[in-house]
């Protein structure tokens, strides 16, 4: 997750990373449909929708910092840098991924689109309230 990034509306990707967990061992991920631009993007609330507990505040502000991923026993460390949690993975090897069970970060039919809030679609229908508008 760069925010430097030169944009996120390049097509969605899929892939396989090792991630540190809380107590300095590795998982196998599987990211589904993630945007790719110089680095790969996730929304937190991609990874909640697949059921995970995503704890996005950073220790600086009293947060966890992390991801739990359900029914693992286990969570993903999350490392604060520049103003953007991001977590610390490696390539696995294509053995790797044949070996190991992968835990689906992602949900396949993620649509950011369609994650509104209903008082948003409401406002946005009324005269005079453009696009831009969207924080």
């Amino acid at each position: 997750m760069d925010p430097t990034a030169s944009s996120i509306s390049s097509p969605a990707v899929d892939g396989y990373a090792w991630a540190v967990t809380t107590d300095d061992g590795w998982v196998l991920l599987k990211a589904i449909s993630c945007m790719k631009a110089r680095t790969s993007w996730i929304s937190s609330n991609q990874i909640r929708a697949a059921g995970h507990r995503v704890e996005d505040t950073p220790g600086k502000y009293e947060g966890e910092q992390c991801i739990h991923l359900k029914s693992q026993g286990t969570a993903v460390k999350l490392i604060y840098q520049n103003g953007v949690l991001m977590m610390r993975l490696k390539k696995p090897t294509v053995e790797e991924v044949k070996m190991y069970y992968a835990v689906s970060l992602t949900p396949a039919n993620w649509d950011p689109y369609k994650e509104n809030d209903v008082g948003w679609v409401a406002v946005k229908k009324e005269e005079g309230v453009d696009d831009a508008a969207e924080v």
